[in-house]
């Protein structure tokens, strides 16, 4: 949503601009913003090393997807997307849930 003041920003579909899947993030504080390395790590992998070492903390190496430096600004804005379209997300599922 556009607040006054504020620019609608819209990016075009590309055919040759697929997403990049990541299933785990980490994020770490720079002076003027954050860090945020997007990685996979295979499921398989965690749980045959669970199996193996049944009882001892892992350590799972993942495979590096993109690394995204952003200012505090976009952070923040990315927060609030992020929470608008996950609270929406958990809404559609409750209605799904109570119809079922």
């Amino acid at each position: 949503m556009a607040q006054q003041g504020e620019a609608q920003v819209t990016f075009p579909v590309l055919p040759d601009n697929a997403p990049i899947y990541a299933n785990v993030v980490l994020v770490n504080q720079l002076p003027d913003g954050v860090l945020l390395d997007f990685g996979f790590v295979d499921p398989l992998l965690i749980r045959r090393e669970a199996q193996s070492n049944e009882g001892e903390t892992l350590t799972v190496e993942a495979t590096s997807s993109v690394r995204l430096a952003v200012g505090t600004q976009v952070a923040r804005q990315l927060l609030i997307q992020l929470e608008t379209v996950l609270d929406a997300s958990s809404n559609i599922q409750e209605n799904k849930d109570a119809d079922a």
